[in-house]
């Protein structure tokens, strides 16, 4: 790769941005705070130009499964029932009730959602548990009291 060179850098008109030079022994790093987001940074080396933005995080819905609704019984939105999945780190968040006690399917991940890589589970506030296992695209429950609202996020790796 060619090396670039910056022959002028105007620091003054930075205003409430902020630089910082460091060195690795062989290059110059210097990288420049572009915006309030840390993950937004432009750098700077003796290669050229580094530019890098925030990661793309996907976000997939919940179908519910036959007995259970959404906590507040308002899901309109779809903002009751997702899973958020950012470079294989994801989030599951429900908040349901259940009309029916014993063990029981919840809801179930769509088919283009990745899957856990091992067990996720949690245990409710009155002894009840959800879980998600690996490889598996149904979110299960047990233990969990009738027309009692729940709100859980389970958190785990995710291919």
């Amino acid at each position: 790769m060619a090396r670039k060179e910056i022959r002028y850098f105007d620091y003054n008109n930075l205003g409430s941005r902020s630089f910082k030079g460091t060195t690795d022994g062989t290059n110059l790093i210097i990288d420049v705070k572009v915006s309030s987001n840390p993950n937004n940074r432009l750098s700077l080396t003796n290669d050229g130009l580094e530019v890098t933005g925030a990661p793309t995080i996907a976000q997939y819905m919940l179908t519910w499964a036959t007995g259970a609704s959404a906590g507040n019984g308002d899901d309109t939105a779809n903002l009751r029932r997702f899973v958020q999945v950012r470079d294989n780190l994801g989030i599951i968040h429900l908040d349901f009730k259940m009309n029916a006690t014993g063990q029981r399917a919840l809801a179930t991940l769509p088919s283009n959602c990745p899957t856990p890589t091992r067990l996720i589970e949690s245990q409710l506030h009155d002894g009840g548990t959800v879980w998600v296992g690996a490889n598996s695209r149904a979110i299960q429950c047990s233990v969990v009291s009738t027309n009692t609202r729940y709100i859980i996020d389970l958190v785990g790796f995710f291919n």
